[in-house]
C-alpha cells in the first residue's frame, strides 16, 4: 500500500487498495487509518522517556518517608517515590494513598528539593481529601491529581508556575480552591468537571485560560478575574450553567461561555467581547432570531451549531472572524449579511444550512475556509471579492442551486472540490495566475465551460477518467510534472487505465526527477512498500528526504517518526530531537497522523516540556 497524503480529493489519495466509501470525514479518517502503515510505531515505552525527550540525566530515588500531621486523618508514615533531575526532586506518587497529604519541601537522605509533582502522580486517589504543596514546587504534571474524587481542598502556592493538561479534572468533590500569585497560564481541562467548585479566583499573573479549562464545573456560581486582559478561550466555561444570569447568559470577562436562556428573538448584551465555543447549541429549536452587536469580535466554533429554526442572524460590525461551524446546520438560516469587519470565514461556518439562499462577503475577508458553505442546497448567488486570497477545499460543495461564479484575480488558492457537485453551474471565471492548483475544483460540474487559461486538471476537467488520462497522457509527454503525477495516479487507482504500479513508478519517478514533491513521496512509498519497483529502503528515505526539504507533510511525518525511532535499514540514525522537530513541522502543516504520534510520545513519556 502507498501512504495516502491528507487531502480529501479522491485522485491524489494514491492507495494501492480498495478506496474507503463513506462522508468527506469519514473517508479522511479511513485513509489516515490506512497511511499509517508507511509510517514507524515502534515505540519503546520506557522508563527512560522522560530523560530522553529532555535529553536530561534523569535518576530514579529512593523511597523517602516523612511524619505526617498529627491532626490529619492518616497518623502513620507517608512513603514517597520520586525521581531526581540535576538534584531536583519530581514527586511520582506517595503510599498510602489517603488523608490529608502535606508533600514534602524535601526527599531522600540528600534532602533533595522538591520543584514539581509528576504525570499521573495522584491519578484515582479516592481516598485523598487535601493536599497541601510546599512553596518551591514550580509545575504540576498532567493528570497529577485527575479523578481525585473526595479531594476537597487545593492551595497552589505561588512558587508555581505551569499547571498541565488535567491535572485537577474530574475532581468531583473539590470545594475550595487557591491558585496562586505564580501562575500564567490554567491549561486545557485543568479543572475541567470539578463539579462541587462553587468560586473562583483568578489571579493578575494568569495571562491565558485555556480550552475546557473549568468545563462542566456545574456548581460554579462566581469566577473573579483580577487581569482584565485575560485571555478566556471560547469554551473555557462550556457547561458552567450556574454562572447564568437572570436571562440565561454565562459571561467571564466579556466572553458569552453559555446561553440557558428560553430561546426566541435573542439580543446578546452589549459588552459581550467574544461568543464562546458551543455558547448555543443547547438551544436547538427555541432559538428563532439573534443580534450580534458590534462589541463583539468573534464568534466561536460551532457557537450557534444545529441551532434548527434560527432563521434570522443580524452581526453588526466588529466581528472579526467567524469560526468553525459557528452556524453548521442552522437549516432555517434563509440570508446572512457578513459586516466588512470579517476577516475570516473559518471551516464549517456555514456547512448544511440548506436554507440559505444568498450570502454577502465582504471585501474585508481574506479567507473563506474548506466546507464554509457545504451542502448549502439552496444558495443561489454568492460575490467573492478582490480580497480574498484562498478559497479552501469543499468550500461550495454540493450547492447545487448556484449557476455562475467568478472568481477574482487576488486567489491564489482553490482546494480540492471548492465548487464540486454544483449541478447548475454553467460558466466560471478563474484567474491565469492561480498558484499550487492541483486539484479538480469543479468536480462534477458536467455543464461547465471555462473562460481563461487552465492548469493540467483544468485541461482535464470534470470528463470521465478515460478522456483525463488521454489529456495527462499529452501533458506528461511534453514533460509536465503536475501530469506525469496525475497519469501516476490513474494507474495506481486504475481509473480510465488498467491498475499497473510499475507504470505509476515511472511516470512518479519522471515527475519526482524534476522535483515533484507529492511524487517523491509516493514514489518513496513504493520504494519502502517494494511495489511496482525492487524495494530500497535507503532509496525511499531518499526521496523522503527530498519531499520533505520541500515542505511535503506526509514525508516529514515519516521521516520525523523513522529518527525518532532509528531506522538502521534506511540509513536513519536514531536522533530524537530532530524526529520531534519533523513531526511538529508536519503538525503545523496539518498532518493528523504526525499530531497522533506526537500525543503518543507525549503520553507514553509524560514529559512536561514536551
Amino acid at each position: 500500500m502507498v501512504a495516502s497524503q491528507n487531502n480529501a480529493e479522491d485522485n491524489s489519495l494514491v492507495n494501492v487498495k480498495p478506496e474507503v466509501a463513506g462522508k468527506p470525514d469519514e473517508r479522511a479518517e479511513a485513509q489516515s487509518d490506512m497511511a499509517r502503515s508507511c509510517t514507524t510505531r515502534r515505540r519503546r515505552r520506557s522508563t527512560e522517556a522522560e530523560s530522553l525527550l529532555e535529553q536530561r540525566s534523569v535518576t530514579k530515588g529512593s523511597p523517602s518517608s516523612e511524619n505526617h500531621d498529627a491532626n490529619v486523618k492518616f497518623t502513620g508514615t507517608y512513603t514517597w517515590s520520586y525521581d531526581l533531575n540535576h538534584g531536583d526532586a519530581t514527586i511520582k506518587g506517595v503510599s498510602p494513598r489517603i488523608g490529608d497529604i502535606r508533600i514534602p519541601s524535601t526527599v531522600g537522605e540528600g534532602n533533595y528539593p522538591v520543584t514539581g509533582i509528576g504525570h499521573g502522580a495522584f491519578w484515582r486517589c479516592s481516598g485523598l481529601t487535601s493536599v497541601a504543596i510546599p512553596n518551591g514546587v514550580t509545575y504540576i504534571g498532567e493528570g497529577a491529581f485527575r479523578e481525585c474524587v473526595n479531594l476537597t481542598s487545593v492551595t497552589i502556592p505561588d512558587s508555581v508556575t505551569d499547571i498541565e493538561t488535567s491535572a485537577f479534572e474530574d475532581c468531583s468533590g473539590l470545594k475550595n480552591l487557591t491558585i496562586g500569585k505564580g501562575v500564567s497560564k490554567i491549561g486545557v481541562s485543568v479543572f475541567s468537571g470539578c463539579s462541587s467548585l462553587t468560586s473562583v479566583t483568578i489571579p493578575e499573573s494568569v495571562k491565558y485560560i485555556s480550552f475546557r479549562a473549568f468545563q462542566n464545573c456545574k456548581s460554579l456560581k462566581n469566577v473573579k478575574t483580577m487581569n482584565p486582559n485575560t485571555i478566556i478561550m471560547n469554551n473555557a466555561f462550556a457547561g458552567c450553567d450556574a454562572l447564568a444570569n437572570g436571562a440565561g447568559f454565562s459571561v467571564v470577562n466579556g466572553v458569552l461561555t453559555r446561553y440557558s436562556g428560553k430561546g426566541g428573538n435573542v439580543t446578546i448584551p452589549t459588552g459581550v467581547t467574544s461568543i464562546g465555543s458551543y455558547a448555543f447549541t443547547s438551544c436547538g429549536k427555541s432559538l428563532a432570531s439573534v443580534i450580534i452587536p458590534s462589541s463583539v469580535t468573534s464568534i466561536g466554533k460551532s457557537a450557534f451549531s444545529g441551532c434548527k429554526n434560527l432563521s434570522k442572524v443580524t452581526i453588526e460590525k466588529g466581528v472579526t472572524s467567524i469560526g468553525a461551524s459557528a452556524f453548521d446546520g442552522c437549516e432555517g438560516l434563509t440570508s446572512v449579511t457578513i459586516p466588512n469587519s470579517v476577516m475570516s470565514i473559518e471551516e464549517d461556518a456555514f456547512s448544511s444550512c440548506e436554507s440559505l439562499t444568498s450570502v454577502t462577503i465582504p471585501d474585508s475577508v481574506t479567507s473563506i475556509g474548506k466546507t464554509a458553505f457545504y451542502k448549502c442546497k439552496n444558495l443561489q448567488s454568492v460575490m467573492i471579492p478582490d480580497s480574498v486570497t484562498s478559497i479552501g477545499e469543499m468550500a461550495f460543495y454540493g450547492c447545487k442551486s448556484l449557476n455562475e461564479i467568478t472568481i477574482p484575480d487576488s486567489v491564489k488558492r482553490i482546494g480540492n472540490a471548492a465548487f464540486g457537485g454544483c449541478d447548475r453551474i454553467t460558466k466560471a471565471s478563474i484567474p491565469e495566475t492561480l498558484e499550487d492548483f492541483k486539484n479538480e475544483i469543479f468536480d462534477g460540474c458536467k455543464a461547465l465551460s471555462f473562460k481563461r487559461g487552465l492548469t493540467v486538471r483544468q485541461l482535464a476537467g470534470s470528463s470521465g477518467y478515460e478522456e483525463r488520462v488521454k489529456t495527462y497522457r499529452l501533458e506528461a509527454a511534453r514533460g509536465n510534472a503536475d501530469a506525469q503525477y496525475e497519469l501516476g495516479v490513474c494507474y495506481v487507482k486504475g481509473k480510465g487505465v488498467g491498475k499497473d504500479i510499475a507504470e505509476a513508478a515511472k511516470w512518479w519517478q519522471k515527475a519526482a526527477n524534476q522535483g515533484h514533491a507529492d511524487a517523491q513521496f509516493q514514489l518513496g512509498c513504493l520504494y519502502y512498500q517494494g511495489e511496482g519497483v525492487k524495494g530500497n529502503l535507503p532509496e525511499a528515505v531518499n526521496l523522503w528526504r527530498k519531499a520533505a526539504a520541500q515542505g511535503q507533510a506526509d514525508a516529514l511525518c515519516n521521516l520525523g517518526a523513522f529518527y525518532y525511532d532509528g531506522f538502521p535499514a534506511g540509513n536513519v540514525p536514531r536522533d530524537r530531537i530532530e524526529g520531534l522537530r519533523l513531526l511538529r513541522m508536519a503538525v503545523e502543516k496539518g498532518n493528523k497522523n504526525a499530531k497522533e504520534i506526537l500525543f503518543r510520545i507525549k503520553w507514553d513519556a509524560g514529559s512536561r516540556d514536551f
